[in-house]
């Protein structure tokens, strides 16, 4: 994959460089798929849920939300809207509270 330098322009360079080698072409706009069986027998595919992208792969609980193209301040803002939200539901769940402090306990 570091070797693979044609992408080191690429808007996804890593990305792009290991979709190339795995041999998925179209996701890159580079024709036809032909899968690499031989590099995919090594490789296992984790659930969505650890890669979800808002509005675009989701599940109903993600563990990892990835906000790919997106800028730091909308990345930043809809991390912060989920932080919040996560904790209003912990608050709700009882698994944590607010000490009157301001901070939280568990």
């Amino acid at each position: 994959m570091w070797n693979c330098e044609r992408y080191i322009d690429h808007y996804w360079w890593e990305n792009a460089a290991v979709i190339s080698l795995f041999g998925y072409h179209s996701l890159l706009g580079e024709g036809e798929d032909s899968p690499n069986l031989e590099l995919l027998e090594h490789v296992s595919f984790i659930g969505v849920e650890w890669n979800a992208l808002p509005n675009v792969c989701t599940v109903a609980k993600p563990i990892v939300h990835h906000y790919a193209g997106e800028t730091l301040d909308v990345r930043a803002l809809a991390m912060a809207r989920e932080f919040d939200s996560a904790l209003l539901g912990a608050e709700h769940e009882g698994i944590v509270g607010q000490s009157c402090g301001g901070g939280y306990w568990l």
